[in-house]
């Protein structure tokens, strides 16, 4: 058996080492699907028919206190042919990372980042396919398949969560946090863009979903803010105090066809 990764939710519940108990289990089922198929789609060049039996297992570790993180291993089933662990046994981790890192980031409105995890994840899988354009679209016909799994393994994250660290065995690191988790459960295309400040007009508070309407400078019409600054569960905060004034904000944006469609407050300060 082998470690492939470290998953770590960060954040709200998971602060007291716990997470919402119907999130977290879809989200284990999620990972299990995606790490079982997906592996095998690469090693095999296939999809897995429905009900097929999977030559792979998924563990999960015990976690570790004042947080929500366990690893991951995999090893074959008991009635497995070595085929797919041989295929992919010396490099198993970085590919399962390649994949869930592309998948979460072509998902969750990072297509920047995407193509580039594509082009790695190609490079890793070189020789399992006849050419580099029937590896990059059988990846992606990969992902396509498992998106219901990857909306699972994100269900933590902004209900009882704040983020989700994804964890190599050589290191390396990819986080999904809120924007990018609702990107992923949307049944639209979302661009997730970077952190930034923006010039806003305070227009409306509903205060039981942490949730603003804003004009926000060089955009038309109102646009919806989901607040994830803590502050805004004080009785007086900055955004109370600004009801009907400017201010500006600290603010992750998503963009629908290219405009402005929503915003995530980190932080805000008066104008």
């Amino acid at each position: 058996m082998t470690v492939i990764l470290r998953l770590r939710f960060d954040g709200r519940d998971a602060v007291d080492h716990r997470l919402d108990m119907a999130k977290f289990g879809r989200s284990l089922v999620g990972l299990d699907h995606i790490i079982s198929k997906g592996l095998f789609s690469l090693a095999e060049g296939r999809f897995p028919a429905p009900r097929e039996q999977m030559p792979i297992r998924v563990w999960a570790e015990v976690p570790q206190p004042h947080c929500v993180d366990y690893n991951v291993v995999v090893g074959a089933a008991d009635s497995a042919l070595p085929f797919i662990l041989a295929v992919l046994n010396d490099h198993i981790s970085d590919v399962a990372w390649q994949l869930m890192s592309f998948m979460l980031s072509k998902l969750g409105g990072k297509s920047t980042e995407s193509d580039r995890q594509l082009d790695i994840l190609s490079d890793l899988m070189k020789g399992v396919l006849l050419d580099r354009a029937s590896e990059r679209a059988h990846v992606e016909h990969i992902v396509s398949m498992l998106v219901p799994s990857a909306r699972a393994l994100v269900a933590p994250i902004g209900p009882s969560c704040d983020t989700l660290q994804l964890t190599g065995s050589s290191g390396q690191s990819f986080q999904v946090d809120v924007p990018m988790a609702d990107a992923v459960r949307s049944r639209e295309s979302l661009e997730v863009g970077d952190l930034a400040e923006f010039h806003v007009y305070l227009d409306g508070i509903i205060s039981h979903n942490n949730t603003l309407k804003l004009g926000v400078q060089g955009e038309e019409g109102f646009v919806t803010a989901e607040v994830r600054d803590p502050s805004f569960a004080n009785d007086s905060n900055i955004y109370l105090n600004s009801y009907r004034k400017h201010l500006f904000v600290m603010a992750k944006p998503t963009y629908r066809e290219g405009k402005l469609y929503r915003l995530y407050v980190m932080d805000a300060r008066a104008a």
